[in-house]
């Protein structure tokens, strides 16, 4: 009876560690993404603007 008890309560933990990692690893996610895709959009400005074709 103590192990079924302490098996539904692991479960839980369980449950409710994986939903704190996943909500805490998508912003992580989109950081990511936004920082990779402005530092390409600043490196292509950087690029036009050293060649002199960005007027």
């Amino acid at each position: 009876m103590l192990n079924s008890i302490w098996m539904k309560r692991r479960s839980v933990i369980l449950t409710w560690l994986f939903s704190y990692v996943a909500i805490l690893f998508l912003p992580i996610l989109i950081g990511v993404f936004v920082y990779r895709e402005s530092n390409a959009a600043l490196e292509d400005e950087i690029h036009r603007a050293s060649s002199g074709d960005g007027f």
